[in-house]
């Protein structure tokens, strides 16, 4: 959605307001994801993403990870890797995580599955408590096949 303000010397400001990026369910994509927008996963990931956003993996998505980094994570699908959540992560009713977490905080709604290590942090982002991730975050751009 555009914007279009007047500002105070008569120029006109625009402002972007980001959509989620999509992977849906037809679609497999292996590589890096990064940027601030949300990324909802309805089909088939590998590989790193790193996000200033949410990662939402919906009812038959799946995230196979070398490497996460988001703000929040509301699962409903699979997820299995090394994952950072700054904020939250939220497993749904059927929603299954398998790997390492460090997190801000964890919900599992009766029904989900956690199955792995979980270390709760007052900030689980790498760069500002200065760890160094597990994983290399410097990938080739994600390729996509259906």
């Amino acid at each position: 959605m555009l914007n279009f303000n007047k500002s105070r010397e008569g120029q006109e400001e625009v402002s972007v307001s980001l959509a989620p990026t999509l992977i849906s369910g037809s679609v497999h994509c292996r590589g890096h994801l990064s940027g601030n927008a949300d990324v909802v996963v309805e089909g088939e990931f590998s590989g790193t993403i790193r996000i200033g956003g949410r990662l939402i993996i919906r009812p038959g998505g799946r995230v196979h990870s070398e490497g996460i980094e988001c703000r929040i994570a509301d699962i409903s699908g699979e997820a299995d890797g090394i994952f950072y959540i700054s904020e939250l992560l939220y497993i749904r009713q059927r929603g299954v995580v398998s790997g390492d977490v460090a997190v801000g905080g964890i919900r599992i709604e009766e029904g989900g599955a956690f199955n792995g290590n979980c270390k709760t942090v007052v900030s689980a982002n790498p760069l500002l408590t200065g760890a160094t991730p597990d994983f290399p975050v410097d990938r080739i751009p994600a390729v996509c096949t259906e």
